[in-house]
C-alpha cells in the first residue's frame, strides 16, 4: 500500500523539513499499514518532497534488517560452541566409565 499526496503551494514560502516530515506522519498514521517509505509527498510539478526522508527510512530498514539476520546467525553459531562442549563432555564421561569398569 502506498500513498502519494500532492501539495499545491502559494507564494515562494517552501515547506521545512519539520513540516514535510509532520505532513507525512499524518497521513502515515491515518492509515493502517503504511510506514514511513510508503508516503511519498510530491509539489504540484511532480517533485518530491521527502524523497531523502524515505530513502533513509529504506536503509534504515534494510540495515535493522541486517542486523537482526547477523544477530541469529550468531546465536545459532553460539548454540553449536555450547552443543559441541556438551557433546565432549558426555563423550568424556562415557570413557571415564568405561576405563573404570
Amino acid at each position: 500500500m502506498k500513498a502519494i499526496v500532492v501539495l499545491s503551494m502559494s507564494g515562494p514560502d517552501s515547506l521545512s523539513s519539520s513540516q514535510i516530515s509532520n505532513i507525512a506522519q499524518l497521513v502515515r498514521t491515518s492509515v493502517d499499514g503504511l510506514t514511513d517509505h510508503h508516503v511519498n509527498l510530491m509539489d504540484d510539478t511532480g517533485r518530491s518532497l521527502n524523497h531523502e526522508q524515505r530513502r533513509a527510512s529504506e536503509r534504515k530498514k534494510f540495515w535493522t534488517r541486517i542486523a537482526i539476520n547477523f544477530a541469529k546467525v550468531l546465536g545459532v553459531l553460539g548454540a553449536l560452541v555450547v552443543l559441541r562442549f556438551i557433546i565432549e563432555a558426555i563423550g568424556k564421561g562415557i570413557e571415564e566409565a568405561q576405563t573404570k569398569k
